[in-house]
Formats: C-alpha cells, sequence, structure tokens
C-alpha cells in the first residue's frame, strides 16, 4: 500500500494583498497528478483543510472539486480534522460528489 500525507491547506484563506485562489486550484490539481501518476492508494489530509471554522464558498466549492476527482483514482482518502476544520467539513454523503 502506497500513502501520501498533506496537511493545512487553509482552503478559503484570503490575506489581504493577495488572491491564491488560483495557487490552491493548481495545487489540487497536482495533487490529483500525484495520487495518479504515484499510484498513491491512500491520502491523509492531517487537518486545517480550511482556514476557519465557517470556509468560505470559494474553499467548499475547492473541497468538493477535489473529493469529485480522487474519486477518478484509485486513491481512497482519509481526511483528519484540525482544530479550524471542527464542524465544518460536511460528510461527503451530504454532498454528491
Amino acid at each position: 500500500m502506497r500513502g501520501l500525507r498533506t496537511a493545512d491547506w487553509h482552503l478559503g484563506r484570503k490575506p489581504e494583498q493577495f488572491d491564491r485562489i488560483e495557487e490552491r486550484h493548481d495545487f489540487l490539481d497536482w495533487l490529483i497528478g500525484a495520487l495518479t501518476s504515484k499510484n498513491i492508494d491512500v491520502v491523509i489530509v492531517a487537518g486545517d483543510i480550511f482556514d476557519s471554522g465557517s470556509p468560505s464558498k470559494t474553499g467548499l466549492e475547492q473541497y468538493y472539486r477535489f473529493l469529485s476527482q480522487i474519486k477518478d483514482t484509485r486513491c481512497r482518502d482519509v481526511v483528519i480534522i484540525g482544530v479550524t476544520t471542527i464542524g465544518s467539513v460536511p460528510s461527503t454523503r451530504q454532498r454528491n460528489c
């Protein structure tokens, strides 16, 4: 079994001076490519998926897009909740990804 660990995505974070939405799209696209090309079986997202306990619409859209894309790989996702994500990560059962 091959695994990959990642953390601290902070989706939806919007620093005052920089819009980093495109960077996060690029990262998630890269991650999907790496999961596929490296034949990863399990990805561990070790917390802080979102930047706050109330994720932005953009942050949620990025997260759902990732979940939708990961379904097309052999990888199964494992999400471990971080402090800023408690109560904010919707179950994939709540969303038809």
